[in-house]
C-alpha cells in the first residue's frame, strides 16, 4: 500500500510510501522522522537509494550491505556510497562546492582521489598546500645505510687525485629528497685531503668541478692525529637504483678512512 500524508490529509495509493502530519515522507516505514526517510528491507541489502540519469549515470546509497557489495573494499554491515557511468570500473565522483575553480575532491574509477586535481594520478593527489597535524608513514620513504666490507680504506699518488674510498648501492621507490651522513675517522699524510658524500659520482656540497677544493664539505691538513668526521649531504634523486660513495681529493699524499659509514634517509616528493 502507498500512503501520502500531507499535513493531516491521508490519500491512500498502492505501493510503499507513507506520510504523517509534519509533512515527511516514508519510504519503507509509516513514522518518517525527516521530510524523506527510506528504510531498506533489512540489515546488510543493498535495496537502498539509486539516482541514475536516462543513459550511463548512477549513483547508489545503502546504509547497511553484505561483504563485497559492489566493491571488495566494503565489510559486513558498512553503509556505502557507490558509483558508475553504467558498469563496472567506469565513472567519477565529485564532491565540491558550487565553484569556479577546481574547489573540491573528485574521485575516479580507478580510486584515485584528487584534491583540486581533476585528472588524478595517484591514490591522493593534491593540487595545492598539505598540512599534517599528526605524524607521516610512508612506505616509500625509508632509512638505512651503506658500509664497507674493510674497516680502512685510502686514495692518493702523485698530483692531484680524485678518488673514491667505496661505495655501494642503494634502491628508491619513487622520486624523493635523500639526506645522506658520513660518520668516520680520517688522517692525512702531508699536504691536505678533501672529502665529499657522492651521489652517482656527482659530489652533493656544491655544483662545482670535483677538482676545485671549494667543491668539498670537508678539509683534513696534515696530522699525526686521527680526526673525526660527521658530514651531511642532501639531494634530489630520481626513482630507481643509486650509488652513494665517499669521495676524495688529494694532492701528492695519501688520505685515509677508517671505520666510517654511510647513513640515509629519504623521502618521496
Amino acid at each position: 500500500m502507498l500512503y501520502v500524508h500531507r499535513k493531516y490529509t491521508c490519500v491512500l495509493c498502492q505501493g510503499w510510501l507513507s506520510g504523517s502530519s509534519f509533512g515527511h515522507v516514508g519510504i519503507g516505514t509509516t513514522a518518517p522522522f525527516s521530510r524523506l526517510q527510506l528504510v531498506t528491507n533489512g540489515n546488510n541489502s543493498t535495496d537502498g537509494l539509486s539516482i541514475s540519469s536516462p543513459t550511463s549515470g548512477n549513483v547508489m546509497v545503502n546504509p547497511s550491505v553484505t561483504a563485497g557489495a559492489y566493491n571488495p573494499l566494503a565489510q559486513l554491515g558498512d553503509s556505502e556510497m557507490i558509483f558508475s557511468a553504467g558498469s563496472i570500473n567506469t565513472g567519477a565522483m565529485v564532491i565540491g562546492p558550487w565553484s569556479s575553480s577546481s574547489a573540491g575532491m573528485r574521485m575516479t574509477s580507478n580510486g584515485n582521489v584528487g584534491i583540486g586535481s581533476d585528472t588524478p594520478t595517484a591514490k591522493l593527489d593534491v593540487a595545492g598546500d598539505l598540512k599534517v597535524s599528526g605524524k607521516y608513514f610512508g612506505s616509500k620513504s625509508g632509512v638505512g645505510y651503506v658500509q664497507p666490507a674493510s674497516w680502512s680504506y685510502s686514495i692518493g699518488g702523485s698530483g692531484t687525485v680524485v678518488g673514491t674510498f667505496w661505495s655501494g648501492n642503494i634502491t628508491v621507490p619513487q622520486d624523493s629528497i635523500i639526506q645522506v651522513t658520513l660518520n668516520g675517522h680520517w688522517e692525512v699524510t702531508a699536504n691536505a685531503c678533501y672529502i665529499s658524500i657522492g651521489i652517482d659520482d656527482v659530489s652533493v656540497d656544491y655544483p662545482c668541478s670535483v677538482s676545485d677544493t671549494s667543491c668539498w664539505g670537508w678539509s683534513h691538513t696534515y696530522s699525526t692525529l686521527w680526526e673525526s668526521i660527521a658530514h651531511n649531504g642532501y639531494a634530489k634523486i630520481t626513482a630507481g637504483t643509486h650509488k652513494l660513495s665517499v669521495m676524495g681529493l688529494t694532492n701528492t699524499n695519501t688520505c685515509y678512512l677508517n671505520g666510517a659509514r654511510l647513513s640515509y634517509m629519504y623521502f618521496p616528493q
